[in-house]
């Protein structure tokens, strides 16, 4: 009887541990042959038949996995799957193909020696730097850990933190802060290169302040004010977005801000105007003999509320789910001016050192403009800043001239495709990646000219 209940038990367990790793079927049809499917990073995978079709087997499924289809003449494409997604018997994941353009440097996937790898089981969620030391931030189930490695990719001190912490941010007086969901930590580093708390704060502070205040130039502070602004109440908030540049001396006892440049979505509030106008004018031909709720002065400005009128709800609803676009600026500083460049018109507005207005001109990118991603990096070390570029999940870079206003000389800044972070110091652009099938956090450094 003993033995009996423990065969059951045992073929229990190992029906259970099949049932547990079965296998998911990825499935799908590119509508080309040939095309090459892997795990990202791994040499696990297949290719389409004859018809386009394709069929691959995933056994890990509790963490994220991406899959890379590639073809000759083709831009290499990087489909992410979410554990959710994994859970299921099978997934038809089916789309196109689209071919190369090679007004870039060709984009293939190069090999070469990992600059640094994390132990199995970490991931990296970013990198930042303290002259020539590189520190990295990794994720281990429960923990993070700050690394201090040297140019050479070696491990001169390393702390561990019983929080997940995001991000590294440096601030404009060189401090570096932790960054996790609901607090920071400011931290410095000892004389073995190991991190110790200096203070910690609500994260809700770093957004209001820290993220604002951007560097410090010829005796004050400059900040950035992103705004959306409801000068009227027919204005939608997200489209009258404003971001306003201004300084604050340091020495300055009552902080009075002092303007230095102020950049407005016109196109989306000129967008939000219109059909303003056409509510206002179908209101109009609808409310009579209605109680025309505008003349009487009984209207707060609630759009929402003039839906009460017959016919009005649609064209209302359509006015109020209109997507605002982002809008990018950036601001550059350099050793005796600031350069705010409006990302939208490509326009730069360049500030002397006495924050006066030097100039404004156009920022002239020499060739595929297709490409640019509205981003600039700076090289503190090497005195020198760079355009991002990126085609087919590579990332390219090209050295910015502030002089002329001017990005040229493109090169290829990463050897594998689509970095998680990406960061250039020392004249190095640095790239982090997730090995998936070894379980291991992988950094690649390229030379920049």
């Amino acid at each position: 009887m003993e033995m009996k209940r423990f065969c059951l038990l045992f073929l229990f367990f190992l029906s259970f541990a099949a049932i547990a790793q079965t296998p998911m079927k990825i499935y799908g049809n590119l509508g080309l042959e040939n095309v090459n499917i892997s795990v990202l990073n791994t040499q696990y995978g297949t290719s389409t038949d004859a018809r386009g079709n394709y069929s691959l087997l995933l056994f890990a499924k509790d963490k994220p996995i991406d899959l890379l289809y590639s073809s000759i003449g083709y831009c290499d494409t990087v489909v992410s799957l979410i554990p959710r997604q994994l859970q299921q018997d099978s997934l038809n994941v089916s789309f196109r193909m689209r071919e190369k353009e090679y007004d870039l440097p060709e984009a293939g996937v190069v090999a070469n020696r990992d600059f640094y790898r994390t132990e199995r089981g970490r991931r990296i969620a970013d990198i930042s730097f303290d002259g020539e030391k590189i520190l990295v931030l990794e994720h281990e189930k429960r923990h993070s850990l700050l690394c201090v490695l040297d140019k050479e990719g070696e491990i001169l001190g390393e702390t561990r933190f019983d929080t997940i912490f995001e991000e590294i941010h440096t601030d404009c007086f060189g401090d570096f802060i932790l960054i996790a969901e609901s607090t920071c930590l400011q931290i410095a580093f000892d004389g073995e290169n190991k991190a110790f708390a200096v203070s910690v704060f609500p994260r809700k502070t770093y957004r209001e302040k820290l993220q604002n205040l951007l560097f410090e130039f010829n005796g004050a502070y400059v900040f950035r004010s992103t705004t959306r602004e409801k000068n009227d109440y027919f204005v939608h908030p997200d489209h009258n977005q404003s971001q306003t540049y201004f300084y604050v001396y340091e020495n300055d006892t009552i902080h009075e801000k002092h303007l230095l440049g102020r950049f407005i979505d016109e196109e989306n509030m000129m967008v939000c105007q219109e059909y303003y106008n056409e509510i206002i004018a179908a209101y109009y031909e609808i409310v009579e003999p209605l109680v025309n709720v505008i003349e009487a002065g009984m209207w707060d400005g609630n759009l929402i509320k003039l839906a009460e009128s017959p016919g009005l709800v649609k064209l209302i609803s359509w006015y109020c789910n209109i997507q605002a676009t982002e809008y990018h600026t950036t601001a550059l500083k350099f050793d005796d001016f600031l350069q705010f460049i409006d990302l939208e018109k490509y326009r730069i507005i360049e500030i002397g050192e006495k924050f006066e207005l030097k100039s404004k001109r156009d920022l002239k990118i020499m060739s595929n403009e297709k490409y640019f991603e509205n981003q600039f990096l700076q090289d503190e070390l090497q005195g020198k800043t760079y355009g991002f570029f990126q085609k087919d999940g590579i990332s390219f870079v090209a050295l910015y001239n502030p002089e002329t206003g001017s990005l040229g000389g493109i090169q290829k800044a990463s050897n594998s495709i689509y970095p998680e972070v990406f960061k250039i110091n020392g004249g190095y652009a640095y790239s982090v990646y997730f090995d998936g099938e070894r379980q291991f956090g992988i950094i690649n450094r390229v030379k920049l000219n």
